[in-house]
């Protein structure tokens, strides 16, 4: 039986969802796993083979991207060490990519199939199918300075130590694994997975990480993000985090009109109804006694010209300008299909500051979302938004030149 909640104890947030999605039913009836490509199959419900469309969706459908990833897990990121002890020396040369990530991934595929076309090893596995299908031991001890051991999955098996990168992309909630038990017992399997498997999983000795969970979840906080863009030199919005309906007023007089962004995105509901809370205009006489809540996020709005989505992968940076048709506040809330798309120069002071961003971060890559309130041109244009550090960028019209700058970076040895 649904629990009634007090209207004065429901997020004031709550009141902005909106079932708008850029989503629709997936046109496919099931996705298996190709063995021998490592990649997604989808199929109808007769067994016909659907193409997939660009955003990871089938390809009749729009798509929704949601921010974050991993299992929610909160590991310390992975320290890279260049010396070569006398245990590795014995070692065979690495040269596997272990691709983390549910079977459902149609970004991950684009950079497998690029993998298997170089030749590469590559081996998918879901942390959350850990069971009969995914079976591990693991081992250290006197004479051994790093994991070592095998992984076997439905399909592949890896020796540990032959692990040269690890694609990171978003693994199935264990929580989701265990749904089935009890609350004790599904509380405990889950922790006991994450901190065993995923602990190995997460400290694979000399593997390159792209990127390391431990860094997604630290550089995955917007607190964080905009702190260290605003000393870097980026422009930041004027923004406050508050739960408190006083202090968003004085702030609503001083910089508005302002808007309101969610930290995270808006889970599903207990019948699995899923909405979303687009960045969007406030009214600040809305602001009353719900805010104490939990917190928010209030941004002065820019007057923006365009926005900008910036993927770095390694030393390579790909931004496109990109504007919905009906100028809308968020282009996230539309068809993303109609979306118009122009590559767009990256002046070489804010370039620089990505770079110094992503290894403050210890990431290989992330994608940057900036609105301009010029033609781009000087770095004083460029109002830094946010950066996702798994962000999806299947959708953009350079996704082919992005997919081969992931496969470069995998291969390599070490990050850049």
């Amino acid at each position: 039986m649904a629990t009634l909640v007090p209207a004065s104890q429901v997020p004031w947030a709550m009141r902005l969802v909106t079932d708008r999605l850029p989503v629709g039913p997936p046109s496919y009836a099931a996705v298996t796993l190709d063995a021998s490509t490592q990649t997604a199959r989808y199929t109808d419900a007769v067994g016909r083979v659907v193409e997939m469309g660009k955003h990871g969706t089938s390809k009749t459908t729009g798509t929704a991207s949601m921010s974050g990833g991993g299992d929610g897990q909160n590991p310390q990121p992975q320290t890279q060490d260049d010396n070569t002890t006398d245990y590795e020396s014995d070692r065979p040369m690495a040269s596997t990519v272990l691709v983390v990530t549910a079977l459902e991934d149609v970004t991950a595929d684009r950079v497998i199939a690029a993998l298997n076309e170089r030749e590469v090893p590559v081996v998918r596995v879901d942390p959350a199918d850990i069971g009969p299908d995914l079976a591990f031991g693991a081992r250290i001890g006197a004479g051994t300075a790093a994991w070592g051991g095998r992984l076997r999955t439905a399909s592949r098996e890896v020796e540990l130590g032959e692990v040269a990168a690890v694609y990171y992309r978003r693994p199935t909630p264990f929580a989701a694994r265990y749904e089935h038990l009890p609350a004790q017992q599904r509380d405990f399997a889950t922790a006991e997975a994450r901190h065993g498997l995923s602990g190995v999983l997460n400290q694979l000795h000399g593997a390159a990480y792209v990127n390391h969970p431990g860094a997604v979840t630290a550089a995955d906080f917007k607190p964080a993000q905009l702190q260290l863009a605003a000393q870097l030199g980026l422009v930041i919005p004027a923004t406050l985090v508050t739960n408190d309906a006083e202090q968003a007023a004085k702030f609503a007089a001083e910089y508005g009109p302002v808007i309101y962004k969610t930290f995270r995105g808006l889970p599903r509901d207990a019948d699995g109804h899923t909405g979303a809370i687009w960045a969007q205009r406030v009214d600040p006489e809305t602001f009353d006694d719900p805010l104490t809540t939990t917190a928010h996020l209030f941004q002065a709005e820019i007057p923006k010209t365009g926005d900008v989505r910036v993927t770095v992968v390694g030393r390579r940076v790909f931004a496109q300008q990109i504007a919905a048709p009906d100028g809308a506040l968020d282009w996230r809330r539309g068809d993303w299909d109609e979306l118009l798309h122009a590559p767009i120069s990256v002046p070489a002071p804010v370039e620089a500051a990505l770079h110094s961003y992503l290894a403050a971060f210890h990431l290989a890559f992330g994608c940057f979302d900036f609105a301009l309130t010029g033609d781009g041109q000087a770095a004083g244009d460029w109002t830094f938004i946010e950066c996702n550090p798994n962000g999806q960028w299947g959708w953009l019209p350079d996704a082919a030149d992005i997919t081969e700058a992931f496969a470069d970076l995998l291969t390599e040895r070490s990050t850049p």
